[in-house]
């Protein structure tokens, strides 16, 4: 353990890199896990995919034209809990 503490310059919770000077955070296994079993990131970007695909459409009037403007609404109201459980 003091070898370790020396390596990483005292701090509790780091690693050293490649390189003497720079520090790496230990990854989370249970973050790491977590993202995995649920695919999070990957959802997290296509869900911002779909959201400019949305607003695009919104903005050239396509979704007015086939009664779908609802879609602005849902996109805005799933934005917050996509945030907060995702990232």
């Amino acid at each position: 353990m003091r070898d370790r503490l020396k390596k990483t310059g005292g701090k509790v919770g780091t690693r050293s890199c490649d390189t003497i000077t720079t520090r790496c955070p230990i990854i989370n296994n249970a973050t790491t896990k977590k993202y995995r079993a649920t695919g999070g990131i990957q959802v997290f970007y296509a869900f911002y995919a779909l959201a400019i695909i949305v607003l695009i459409l919104h903005f050239n009037g396509w979704l007015k034209r086939h009664n779908m403007e609802w879609l602005v609404l849902l996109i805005a109201a799933l934005t917050f809990p996509v945030i907060l459980f995702l990232r």
